[in-house]
């Protein structure tokens, strides 16, 4: 661990805080990589209606 603070050099601050200060706290939360839509847990919604089967759609299309 030595030898290799050695060869670095210097640590340097990081300054999270300065490029933070200027966002919003809705800034932060939107994050476009965790956005879902098509999750399961829909199922557990009170509001949930389950899509019709494909063999009553292929009797209602008859």
């Amino acid at each position: 661990m030595y030898g290799l603070m050695f060869i670095s050099g210097e640590f340097k601050e990081i300054r999270a805080t300065v490029d933070l200060e200027t966002k919003s706290w809705e800034t932060l939360r939107n994050i476009p990589s965790f956005y879902v839509f098509s999750h399961r847990g829909r199922a557990l919604s009170p509001n949930y209606v389950p899509p019709l089967q494909k063999a009553i759609l292929e009797e209602m299309d008859s």
